[in-house]
């Protein structure tokens, strides 16, 4: 990826990580198969974007770096979330070192917490037919102030923000986009 983008455009001022997966087990039958799917996937996934796309920001001397996160890794579930969980605070973590490592290159890194969003992997809790709805979809709308789940369009703000010159001095940030969910739960 990042011998492409320097082939064809020769540097790259911004990188959005936000490839992720999901998965729910509890963790005392959590197999060590699916804990590495999760963190090969979230964390390493993300440090090598990082890494590699970094090093064409860091010849160029700036550019901004937003990683995907997720409410996630601001509070414990009881549901089975801990692998998902870890690797969501890991790269709160890598956003935070790499900020502080990269700063003296003009390089920006910062990580978004989504909340409970109609699309990707809460897709499912849409389908009020669909028994996790009640399961888990209500309980969820129940603990944000904002009674919705989130969506695209509430996203796009942040990252554009993040990106653009408007949060040049802003570094190391989490920035939540929940609803409230986060500072309601009280789990």
């Amino acid at each position: 990826m990042a011998k492409k983008m320097k082939e064809h455009y020769g540097k790259c001022d911004i990188l959005v990580n936000n490839a992720g997966i999901s998965d729910m087990a509890q963790s005392k039958t959590y197999s060590l198969e699916r804990w590495k799917r999760i963190i090969n996937t979230n964390i390493t996934g993300t440090f090598l974007c990082c890494r590699e796309i970094g090093k064409l920001m860091i010849r160029q001397k700036n550019g901004s770096i937003i990683n995907f996160s997720s409410e996630n890794g601001q509070v414990g579930f009881s549901s089975g979330m801990t692998a998902y969980a870890t690797s969501k605070i890991g790269i709160i973590g890598l956003s935070r070192s790499l900020a502080v490592e990269w700063g003296k290159h003009n390089i920006r890194v910062n990580a978004i917490l989504p909340g409970n969003m109609e699309e990707g992997m809460m897709e499912f809790l849409q389908d009020k037919s669909n028994p996790f709805y009640k399961l888990m979809g209500v309980p969820l709308l129940n603990l944000i102030p904002m009674k919705r789940f989130g969506n695209g369009d509430d996203i796009k703000g942040t990252i554009v923000f993040l990106a653009s010159d408007a949060s040049s001095y802003i570094s190391g940030a989490k920035i939540v986009v929940d609803g409230g969910f986060t500072i309601n739960a009280g789990i």
